[in-house]
């Protein structure tokens, strides 16, 4: 629930970056850099790779995208192999231009790095995947929020945009999306703490039904509130920007659909 509210406030990156971290620092004997991170002292941000095995088990290698970088000491890397922490000062970084102008996007490349610490196994990713996909079922909630709310206030031909049956289908289907992606997200979140055997699909399932929703219903949000959604004034557009990225955080929509794929179906 706690992730639902920061995608809901479009939290930084940072915040589910340092939780990971946290995660697999749990079980090491590196107190000092894991009470640096607990305190904010030290920032941690997620690094975006070109797959899921980025990590080979023993260096990091490659170039990465950083995610709102600018004063992170530390870089998450996660995959199905297994997942790192690593020195941001061990890389070299480069700016680039981003879609979305709160979260300023970087390059990073690492050339056999070392890991700070690391996990060879795949927990930390599903539970990242979860945690992504709460993240985006805020976005998706919010965007519904903002488009209730406007279409109460805004009027056409003498009467709120609400009481158009265009505008209420709208609002049903990102009803819909939201509902179905909180179910999923929360399933998967029981099961993987329980260590279900359907929480490996359940979760790579949640996150691509909760970016779905999450882009879907920033589209229709900018659509109802009509040119005032492209606006600073409204803050629509920011939910869309930031649906994409978390699409393409820890695994994209293609990553995951060929992820599922290959996998049986848990039964119901």
């Amino acid at each position: 629930m706690l992730f639902i509210e920061a995608g809901r406030h479009l939290l930084s990156p940072h915040f589910l970056a340092g939780s990971l971290a946290l995660t697999l620092l749990c079980n090491s004997d590196m107190d000092q850099v894991r009470l640096s991170i607990a305190s904010g002292e030290s920032i941690v941000c997620p690094l975006i790779g070109n797959d899921l095995n980025t990590y080979n088990g023993n260096t990091v290698s490659g170039s990465f995208y950083a995610l709102d970088a600018e004063r992170c000491a530390y870089g998450l890397v996660t995959g199905t192999e297994g997942s790192c922490l690593v020195a941001m000062s061990a890389g070299k970084v480069t700016e680039e231009r981003g879609i979305d102008e709160s979260i300023p996007l970087f390059r990073i490349d690492f050339d056999g790095v070392p890991p700070v610490t690391a996990s060879n196994n795949s927990y930390v990713f599903y539970q990242a995947v979860v945690m992504a996909a709460a993240m985006a079922t805020g976005v998706s909630e919010r965007a519904l929020a903002l488009s209730v709310d406007y279409a109460k206030e805004r009027q056409q031909f003498g009467k709120p945009i609400a009481s158009f049956q265009a505008m209420k289908h709208y609002c049903a289907e990102m009803a819909l999306r939201s509902e179905a992606a909180l179910s999923l997200v929360v399933q998967a979140a029981l099961e993987l703490e329980s260590s279900d055997k359907a929480a490996t699909y359940d979760s790579l399932a949640a996150k691509w039904m909760a970016c779905e929703a999450a882009r879907k219903n920033a589209e229709l949000a900018i659509q109802i509130h009509g040119a005032m959604g492209f606006t600073q004034e409204m803050p629509v557009h920011y939910l869309y920007k930031r649906a994409h990225i978390l699409e393409t955080l820890f695994a994209d929509q293609q990553m995951l659909v060929e992820q599922l794929s290959e996998q049986a179906s848990p039964s119901v």
